[in-house]
């Protein structure tokens, strides 16, 4: 029965993070930070990947969904799981991936960033092709840095 519990728990944290990351975010609009915890945690339960949330505040929901699809990203390169921090330093917004072993996907994460033109996902990777789309609505910037153990992300708050 637990299992069946921390199964279905996980579903449902998936549905609402797949609705924040994906869905439409107006302008104005917040988001509490217990529920993004709530999420975040839920989606943690018997995974290889723990979630981090160290921003104090409450945020838009435009800057959750930043959050969500870069985190989305994150997990792609973390094949053997690993830990994604999120914080925020005033307006700026740092996720930061660190595993044993990342696979780096040169081609999706520099058409992150503007140095190529997007290249052809697959829908396992759509978070890729979505992701510039919602940062150029908002006005936001993306700057990552890669080493061999870490992924860090950062943007400007919308």
């Amino acid at each position: 029965m637990a299992l069946i519990r921390d199964s279905a728990q996980n579903a449902s944290a998936r549905i609402r993070f797949f609705r924040v990351a994906f869905g439409a975010a107006p302008p104005g609009q917040g988001f509490a930070r217990r529920e993004v915890i709530s999420v975040l945690s839920d989606i943690a339960v018997g995974g290889r990947i723990s979630y981090q949330w160290e921003a104090a505040d409450d945020a838009s929901r435009a800057d959750v969904r930043h959050c969500f699809l870069i985190m989305m990203c994150f997990e792609t390169a973390m094949i053997h799981g690993g830990d994604i921090t999120v914080r925020r330093d005033g307006g700026d917004w740092i996720l930061t991936a660190q595993a044993e072993r990342l696979r780096y996907d040169t081609d999706l994460w520099d058409g992150l960033n503007g140095l190529q033109q997007p290249v052809k996902t697959s829908p396992a990777q759509v978070q890729f092709a979505l992701l510039p789309q919602v940062m150029l609505e908002t006005g936001c910037r993306m700057q990552i840095d890669q080493t061999e153990t870490s992924i860090t992300v950062s943007f400007r708050s919308a």
